[in-house]
């Protein structure tokens, strides 16, 4: 509600990204027509009306969603303010074996334990590559060309270590 004083419009375009369908590839609209939701409330309200049913899954790519925040900008010509909201970092450039959202306890397990527990957690193991760290900092320096502030809140325990270094 803090940056809803800057907003002179009320209009507040609301994106998803990080679920089972869009992966580390795209961003999904709030709404199916693309139209922004009016106001901080009723992105409140739709967001509680989507989440029941989306199935969040790995790996965590940022670029997605900057890019739809480049593209309004680019349309409209004004100053915005991109909130990004996740309970992630960004995953690292590596080839990761199952989905990574909901299974850090496992990192507390004995390496050689690790892989075969997460194995089981999802099902069997389903090898996903992913370059989202290089994808996200490529969109935060194409982002930095617009009038674009990006503001990333953190929900969860982390880690979070990596954010520090998009802010650089």
């Amino acid at each position: 509600r803090t940056l809803q004083e800057f907003d002179d419009d009320n209009l507040i375009p609301a994106f998803g990204f990080g679920d089972k369908f869009c992966t580390d590839k795209t961003a999904f609209s709030f709404y199916p027509d693309q139209r922004p939701c009016q106001g901080f409330e009723e992105v409140l309200a739709r967001y509680t009306e989507i989440t029941p049913n989306i199935e969040l899954a790995g790996p965590t790519n940022f670029a997605p969603v900057i890019r739809e925040a480049i593209k309004i900008v680019q349309e409209e010509k004004a100053y915005h303010i991109l909130v990004i909201i996740a309970d992630g970092q960004v995953t690292v450039p590596e080839t990761i074996t199952g989905p990574v959202r909901g299974d850090s306890f496992l990192n507390e397990l004995p390496e050689g334990l690790r892989e075969e527990a997460r194995a089981q957690l999802h099902g069997g193991a389903q090898q996903t590559s992913c370059n989202c760290h290089k994808e996200t900092v490529d969109a935060i320096v194409e982002a930095s060309k617009f009038a674009l502030s990006i503001v990333v809140v953190g929900v969860g325990d982390g880690p979070w270590d990596m954010m520090e270094e998009f802010d650089d």
